[in-house]
């Protein structure tokens, strides 16, 4: 396999440009803060973002951790994949990763001066410094139901107006973060979904509606009375499609699955 290295400082923009960098140099995997992600999804390992210590959070990124590290070894051997890039604040932080991983040594290491303008890393320091925000290179971050100190917004980057739309980020304040904590308990989970299943006209009755957490993702139980000659499948399928979108949406966390039971068909 071969290896690349990113390092620049931490707060330059180093996680808002590997995707960027990664297609360029046609580089299927990353490896960015505890997370392996391929493409723009997280296949692998928890992200360092969600330690409550600086310390547990470097610790993280390093994959101190053995069953961190075995997992996304496993995960790393499993995709098949020839080239991966690892994202780190120096040389030595990559060579470390890459040991931890039992991976090659860098072949080439790439400085984010080389991709990164002058104004566009001052910027990002800006940011880091002044909102504690921190990028993480896939669309929605998979978390838990109660995510303390979590900040999340989806944060689209674009190609110029006359081109398509090029990949999509996620933008958050780690638990670590000096600028407060706060939770989305399960009941505000549970309203949000009673309130979307509302708005169809072929649900006459709901009767329970609750969230379940799983592997760090969220699991939606729906049971309700749909209008006598509604197709089944299909009303539930889109019901379903909509309060996973809606609540990964409104709440930034991970609906893995919605399950639907119908308890019979009212005829009014």
């Amino acid at each position: 396999m071969k290896v690349y290295g990113f390092v620049g400082p931490s707060g330059t923009g180093k996680s808002y440009r590997v995707t960027e960098l990664a297609r360029k140099h046609r580089i299927p995997l990353i490896i960015d803060d505890g997370l392996l992600i391929r493409g723009n999804t997280a296949i692998a390992g928890v992200s360092a973002k969600k330690e409550k210590t600086k310390f547990a959070s470097v610790k993280r990124a390093l994959f101190f951790e053995r069953e961190h590290a075995e997992n996304v070894r496993r995960a790393i051997a499993e995709s098949g994949a020839e080239k991966i890039i690892l994202v780190g604040t120096s040389v030595e932080m990559v060579q470390r990763i890459a040991t931890m991983l039992l991976l090659p040594p860098p072949e080439k290491i790439i400085h984010i001066n080389d991709v990164s303008s002058e104004e566009d890393i001052r910027l990002a320091r800006h940011i880091r410094q002044t909102e504690g925000k921190h990028v993480i290179p896939v669309p929605t971050f998979q978390i838990r139901k109660d995510f303390s100190g979590y900040w999340l917004d989806p944060l689209q980057i674009f190609r110029p107006a006359n081109r398509k739309k090029e990949s999509e980020k996620t933008l958050v304040r780690p638990t670590y973060s000096c600028l407060g904590e706060f939770t989305i308990s399960h009941s505000v989970v549970v309203t949000i979904c009673i309130q979307e299943t509302k708005k169809f006209p072929e649900v006459t009755q709901i009767w329970i509606c609750s969230a379940e957490e799983q592997d760090r993702n969220l699991i939606l139980h729906l049971e309700i009375n749909l209008r006598y000659g509604e197709s089944i499948p299909s009303a539930t399928e889109k019901i379903r499609k909509h309060l996973a979108a809606t609540v990964t949406e409104f709440t930034g966390i991970w609906v893995e699955d919605v399950k639907i039971a119908v308890r019979s068909l009212d005829i009014k």
